[in-house]
């Protein structure tokens, strides 16, 4: 995992972070497979602690952070994923999971959180990943969702502490160096790669971007195969293989736009 907001900037100010997850029909423990499962999906949207705004509600219903069902994260190796866009106002980190149905057929489970800017410096998506850093990185459960209502069932404080545009400019810079042979190479996007990354790196490299050819701010760790509503809208796609690599590859080939690279 990444290091380069390990020690963030004091800051007096705290934000309060928000999380729904998408819900499951009949959550059990089943007693034939000694584990947990579900009926199935039932909305995109559920189990929030807070209203969630619309723009967030459309962008996840539309399929914008959507993995496809039959390529979850490995389960039997606990491998997680992250999808990060960030809006006008507000920022989401989705945590995506592989989970069970009741036939034992693998599902992708999302634990989403988000905050609203209270202010145009706020690097939301630096914010929320900081803050799950630190909160031992929490995804999505089975027992979590039954008892989502129930603040002490979550273990998490719900506050971050905030991270500015100003400091993520200045950690890429930092940076950039390392990945000087990389980032010329990014002359379209979405661009999707295969070798391993620091998800903060990431992050970073697309802010990068994204302040110096409004590209969107939007992108993908560690993902398996993603929907074409999720990986034709975002600027950078970390996947997990090289088969990844190509089904993504000629999902997107059709919406791809240049980058005018400049160092």
């Amino acid at each position: 995992m990444m290091s380069n907001y390990e020690n963030p900037t004091p800051q007096q100010n705290l934000i309060p972070i928000y999380e729904f997850s998408r819900g499951f029909d009949n959550p059990h423990l089943s007693e034939r497979y000694q584990r947990w499962v579900s009926g199935g999906y039932l909305q995109e949207v559920a189990s929030e602690n807070h209203p969630v705004p619309e723009e967030i509600q459309n962008s996840v219903k539309r399929g914008d952070f959507r993995i496809n069902d039959n390529y979850p994260p490995d389960n039997k190796n606990q491998e997680i994923a992250l999808i990060a866009r960030d809006f006008n106002k507000y920022s989401v980190l989705a945590v995506a999971t592989g989970v069970y149905d009741d036939k034992l057929r693998q599902l992708v489970a999302y634990r989403y959180f988000w905050l609203e800017k209270i202010d145009p410096n706020i690097d939301g998506i630096a914010t929320l990943f900081h803050w799950w850093l630190h909160q031992d990185k929490p995804c999505f459960h089975f027992a979590d969702a039954l008892s989502a209502n129930q603040e002490s069932s979550r273990k998490i404080d719900n506050r971050a502490k905030i991270y500015t545009l100003d400091e993520s400019i200045q950690k890429y810079y930092e940076l950039s160096q390392k990945f000087s042979n990389f980032i010329p190479e990014i002359t379209d996007y979405p661009y999707i790669f295969n070798f391993k990354i620091e998800e903060a790196a990431l992050h970073l490299i697309t802010l990068h971007l994204h302040q110096k050819y409004r590209v969107p701010l939007a992108w993908a760790w560690n993902v398996t195969l993603l929907e074409k509503s999720a990986s034709s809208t975002l600027t950078l796609i970390n996947c997990v293989d090289d088969k990844t690599l190509n089904d993504i590859s000629q999902d997107v080939k059709s919406s791809q736009k240049p980058i005018n690279y400049i160092p």
